[in-house]
C-alpha cells in the first residue's frame, strides 16, 4: 500500500506540474518551439514602425529557412539561414515583424544584374486541418501571400526609382514631356501621363511610381500561378540598419475579399515565410523557404480582460488534468492519515 501511495503522490505532483507549466505559458524546449502567438494587447499597434519598442515586449520565435529545391529555379547555397519573427493584435488589426541578418541593403532593380531584399509571409485561405503544398498552394487550395519588396520600400521613402537612378548621366533622344532643348532629360513624374507609360497603363503594379505601401498582396495555387490580387489590403514597412533588415506587415484580421485569408481571434492557422537576398541574386525561386508552422491568435475577452491563447478543448483537458491531480492527491492524504489513525 505505501508504494501504491508514493506512485500516486508522484504522479499528482506530475499533472500540477504540467498544469502550471500549461496555464502559465512555460516554453520546455525553446529550440524546437513551432508556434507563433499572436499576442493579444489593447490599444493601436506600431503598423508602420518596425523598430518601435513595442516589439521588444512581444515573445519572438527564431524559423530556420533553407534553399528552396522543389521546383526550378533552385537556390541551394543560401546566406539567410533563421528568420525572427513575433506578431500583436488588438482584436481588429494584425501585425507581423520579421527581422534577419542582412549584410548588404539591396533596393534597387532598374539594372538587369540587380536584385532585391524582400521577405513574404504565406497562409492557406481555407482553414483545413492539414496544410496545402508548401509550393505555394495547390489547385482548389490556395494561398494569400503578403511580399514585402525592398524596391517598393524605397519608392516609398525617397521617390520612383528609374534609369535616372541606376544611370545618372543617362540621356534620351526623345521623351514625352521632357525639356525642349537638347539633350532631353527625363521628366519629373508629375509630368508623366498613363499614356505614355505601357505597363502601368495596363496596371501593372511594377510600373505603377505612385506605390502606397510596400507589400504586395498576392493569391496563388501552386507554381507559377502567384497573382497581383485586385484588393491591396495589407500595408507594412522595413528598414535595414546595422546589417539587420526589420520588416512589419499589418492587416485588418477580416476583410471583404474573397481572395484574404480571414484571421480571427482564438483561431489557429497554419503560415510559412519567404526571405530572398538581393545581393545573392535570388529572385522569384531562387529563394530561402520555411516550413509550415502554427499561428496562434490570442483573443480577449473584453467583459474579464482574460487572454486566451488555446482552444476549448485544450483548456477542457487541463482542467480535467488539475482535477484529477487534485483528487489524487486527495486520496493519498485519506491513505495516509487512515494508516497513521491504525498506528496509534
Amino acid at each position: 500500500m505505501k508504494k501504491y501511495s508514493t506512485e500516486m503522490y508522484v504522479i499528482g505532483l506530475a499533472l500540477l506540474l504540467a498544469f502550471a507549466i500549461t496555464t502559465l505559458n512555460t516554453p520546455t524546449v525553446f529550440p524546437q518551439e513551432t508556434v507563433l502567438f499572436s499576442k493579444a494587447v489593447r490599444g493601436p499597434l506600431p503598423i508602420s514602425d518596425p523598430e518601435s519598442e513595442f516589439w521588444t515586449t512581444l515573445p519572438s520565435i527564431q524559423f530556420p529557412v533553407a534553399g528552396q529545391n522543389i521546383t526550378t529555379p533552385m537556390l541551394l547555397g543560401v546566406p539567410i539561414k533563421q528568420l525572427t519573427v513575433n506578431s500583436a493584435n488588438n482584436g481588429t488589426w494584425i501585425a507581423f515583424r520579421i527581422e534577419w541578418s542582412d549584410a548588404t541593403r539591396n533596393v534597387n532593380t532598374s539594372r538587369t544584374e540587380a536584385f532585391r531584399d524582400a521577405v513574404a509571409i504565406m497562409f492557406p485561405i481555407l482553414n483545413e486541418t492539414k496544410p496545402p503544398f508548401l509550393g505555394m498552394g495547390e489547385a482548389g487550395k490556395p494561398v494569400n501571400v503578403w511580399h514585402w519588396k525592398g524596391d517598393w520600400q524605397q519608392d516609398i521613402d525617397t521617390g520612383f526609382q528609374d534609369l535616372e537612378h541606376a544611370y545618372p548621366n543617362v540621356q534620351v533622344d526623345y521623351y514625352p514631356f521632357a525639356n525642349t532643348t537638347q539633350p532631353n532629360t527625363i521628366p519629373p513624374l508629375t509630368n508623366f501621363s498613363v499614356n505614355f507609360v505601357a505597363g502601368w497603363a495596363a496596371n501593372n503594379p511594377l510600373s505603377n511610381p505612385f506605390k502606397v505601401t510596400p507589400v504586395e498582396d498576392l493569391i496563388a495555387e501552386g507554381f507559377g500561378s502567384l497573382t497581383h490580387q485586385t484588393h491591396q489590403d495589407v500595408i507594412g514597412k522595413g528598414v535595414w540598419k546595422d546589417g539587420r533588415w526589420r520588416v512589419s506587415f499589418a492587416r485588418p484580421l477580416s476583410t471583404s475579399d474573397g481572395s484574404d485569408v480571414q484571421l480571427r481571434p482564438g483561431q489557429t492557422r497554419f503560415v510559412a515565410f519567404a526571405v530572398w537576398n538581393g545581393e545573392n541574386s535570388e529572385v522569384d525561386g531562387r529563394k530561402s523557404i520555411s516550413n509550415w508552422h502554427t499561428l496562434q491568435v490570442e483573443s480577449v475577452f473584453p467583459e474579464e480582460g482574460i487572454l486566451v491563447s488555446r482552444s476549448l478543448w485544450q483548456v477542457a483537458g487541463v482542467g480535467g488534468a488539475f482535477v484529477l491531480s487534485v483528487a489524487i492527491l486527495l486520496a493519498v492524504a485519506h491513505d495516509w492519515r487512515r494508516k497513521t489513525r491504525a498506528k496509534q
